[in-house]
């Protein structure tokens, strides 16, 4: 273990010395880092509202900047506990969540590139690596069901974005998480943060007893929002990088497509419109009564073949829409209707294979895939304001740290 720590030591001086001018200033280490989140110090009085979540719901860290509310006073310099104060309230955590769109973005998107990452409905495993990509992976449960890095994590994950691999939807969206932690975190300190142990995809069962950062022993605290009335609640950015499932309702004997029983997802973008209803709607407990309505309304139109909502409803096929007699044609409006509300519109998600796409494109899909249940869209268990932020808050002071005892080494030499 000392062994361990110390590679770990010198590699994070490594790091630092390769990124130095990232920390160039004599401010206190956490000054720095609550800087790097947005923050500005002014000589004016002022008085930040570091509990206030009002920052979640601006469209970007600009808005947030030009109206003040990431002002502190330059004295705080002076006062490290203050400082550590500031870095751990609700105001900074929004602020982060700027850093965590833009993570969950890039790596949705590169996942979505890669016409070499797939999904089979039968498979001989949770994972199918190809020849070459296999090499950079350590099987470490039978039959495929756990995998974790070989040799450098960045590596390993780079195979999502350029290599060959199937996977089922559950595993897509862990390797979605991770991807995005490692544009979050740059590869440097994702491979440097992280344990190989904590990036083990697979089987989602068979992560809990590992050191998973998602699901296993090192998850830290749960932030616990089912039905997405807390993060309704905080704003738009707090969707961000969050997991989740769209899940049958009713039992497994009506399912007549068992690999699309449910879609696990992330959460990549959240429009204003979208978040307004969200919000007046309690989360997505509105949306369920929606969901339902959907379904009920789907039951009254003859489906013709396996993409036929899809391309009434998304695809706005015009020969379907001719083709309904007017009785369908106005049940059809109506379920129209209820999908082109804001949040089936401008709640995007990112569900492996299908790259990003918006809620009522998954919903008018799964009315194709298993006509005879609804579905239901809820969060999954996650840790993005909680261990996530607490791992990169550390990695930020740790870098900084280095860089000033390297600083100050210099100096008196």
């Amino acid at each position: 273990m000392a062994r361990r720590l110390y590679r770990q030591g010198l590699w994070a001086v490594c790091c630092v010395m390769g990124s130095m001018s990232a920390w160039a200033s004599d401010l206190p280490c956490e000054a720095q880092v609550l800087q790097g989140l947005g923050w500005q110090a002014v000589s004016q009085a002022v008085q930040p509202r570091l509990q206030d979540a009002s920052i979640c719901n601006m469209p970007h860290l600009q808005a947030a900047q030009s109206q003040s509310s990431l002002h502190y006073p330059s004295h705080w310099h002076q006062n490290v506990a203050v400082l550590q104060a500031a870095l751990n309230s609700q105001a900074s955590r929004c602020a982060f969540q700027f850093k965590m769109s833009a993570a969950v973005q890039s790596a949705t998107q590169k996942l979505s590139l890669n016409t070499g990452f797939r999904f089979t409905a039968v498979q001989a495993s949770w994972v199918n690596f190809g020849a070459n990509e296999r090499l950079l992976w350590r099987q470490t449960q039978s039959f495929g069901r756990r995998f974790e890095p070989q040799y450098t994590h960045s590596d390993a994950f780079e195979v999502f974005y350029s290599g060959k691999v199937r996977t089922e939807c559950s595993t897509g969206r862990q390797i979605a998480q991770i991807a995005t932690l490692r544009e979050l975190f740059g590869d440097e300190d994702f491979n440097r943060v992280f344990t190989a142990a904590e990036l083990s995809i697979g089987r989602s069962i068979s992560l809990h007893d590992t050191d998973s950062i998602l699901l296993g022993r090192h998850k830290g605290e749960w932030f616990q929002d089912g039905s997405g009335r807390k993060t309704a609640a905080l704003g738009r950015q707090a969707w961000l990088g969050a997991p989740g499932m769209i899940v049958h309702v009713k039992d497994a004997s009506y399912l007549d497509d068992i690999s699309n029983q449910a879609e696990n997802f992330v959460v990549v973008a959240v429009s204003a419109a979208a978040q307004q209803q969200l919000s007046k709607g309690q989360g997505l407990i509105r949306f369920q009564r929606d969901n339902l309505k959907l379904w009920h309304l789907s039951q009254s139109i003859n489906q013709v073949d396996r993409r036929y909502f899809q391309r009434l409803l998304i695809e706005k096929d015009s020969n379907l829409w001719q083709a309904l007699p007017q009785a369908q044609r106005q049940i059809a409006n109506q379920m129209l209707a209820l999908l082109q509300q804001p949040f089936y519109q401008e709640f995007l998600i990112y569900v492996h294979p299908m790259g990003i796409q918006s809620v009522g494109f998954h919903m008018a899909r799964l009315l194709d895939r298993n006509p005879r249940t609804p579905y239901t869209i809820e969060l999954a268990l996650h840790n993005i304001p909680t261990e996530i932020y607490q791992r990169w808050l550390q990695a930020q002071l740790q870098k900084c740290h280095i860089h000033q005892r390297l600083q100050d080494a210099g100096s008196a030499s």
